[in-house]
């Protein structure tokens, strides 16, 4: 059987997104999502938060950077993938979400127009 890396989530960004350029030229949005688990908690239920890293490149993430607002909800579907660096003769793991599409649903911009927008890299032809 195949492996299958797919995460589809929906939550709130704990921050404004925050858009880099690399040495390459090309744009990368970084930014983090809290999301609720729900776990049993004696005879009943308890909310849980949980927070996800993550790295959204390519076009669209310059595109998208002033509607990634603080408090923004946002439905995100992609890959995990984990990146690795050494710094200061350590080496640091972290596993990132790696998001194929990003959708912005309520909370702030679209709430306020009762819309959803939704974005992916094929969306915008530049």
């Amino acid at each position: 059987m195949q492996d299958l890396n797919k995460v589809m989530l929906i939550g709130r960004l704990t921050k404004d997104g925050e858009l880099r350029t690399m040495d390459s030229g090309s744009s990368r949005l970084d930014f983090s999502v809290a999301f609720n688990t729900t776990k049993k908690d004696g005879n009943g239920y308890k909310d849980e938060g949980n927070f996800a890293n993550l790295s959204y490149w390519g076009n669209v993430a310059k595109a998208i950077t002033p509607m990634m607002k603080k408090g923004q909800q946002v439905a995100i579907e992609g890959h995990l993938k984990q990146e690795k660096w050494e710094k200061d003769g350590q080496k640091h793991y972290e596993l990132r979400l790696i998001p194929e599409t990003v959708q912005i649903l309520g909370g702030r911009k679209a709430q306020d127009n009762n819309e959803e927008q939704g974005f992916s890299d094929s969306d915008i032809n530049w």
